[in-house]
């Protein structure tokens, strides 16, 4: 016999087969929706007890104003922040952020962008640098990398 969806209807073919192409790609989303869920918990959690460990630290935004303008990069990766670890978090949903100590910091980022379109998308990625920038506590910042010129651009906001 044939057991098709069009046959049995629906909630019959799920009744008939638990466990089916359609039940495994659901249990994946939820589970990734978890995950993605869970992380944002643990990254922002672990961004307000650094707040905790140093007074007057800092809010600096990965800018996200310029979205569309192909001048500026998309994506900015912090990978070390004072020889350590970044522990950036989002602020609001697809809104990155990082605190830093009030004073002198060393950030050890790069920049990451794509273009074209369809199957014709190419990536692109800066050179990592290390960037010195100086805050100030009870002001926030805000971090963009412009592409033709090839430059991070840290600005009080």
């Amino acid at each position: 016999m044939n057991y098709w969806i069009s046959q049995l209807g629906f909630w019959g073919y799920m009744r008939r087969f638990p466990l089916n192409p359609i039940t495994m790609v659901g249990g994946v989303v939820v589970i990734g929706i978890i995950v993605l869920v869970l992380n944002a918990i643990v990254r922002r959690r672990k961004a307000e007890q650094f707040v905790v460990e140093n007074a007057g630290a800092v809010l600096m935004t990965f800018n996200k104003k310029r979205i569309g303008d192909t001048d500026y990069a998309d994506n900015l990766r912090i990978t070390k922040l004072n020889g350590e670890t970044a522990r950036w978090f989002f602020v609001k949903p697809m809104v990155p952020a990082l605190y830093l100590k009030d004073g002198k910091n060393c950030l050890e980022l790069h920049a990451e962008w794509a273009r074209g379109g369809g199957v014709a998308v190419k990536r692109y990625r800066s050179d990592v640098e290390e960037l010195q920038v100086e805050v100030q506590a009870g002001n926030s910042y805000s971090l963009e990398y412009n592409i033709p010129e090839a430059h991070f651009i840290f600005s009080h906001v």
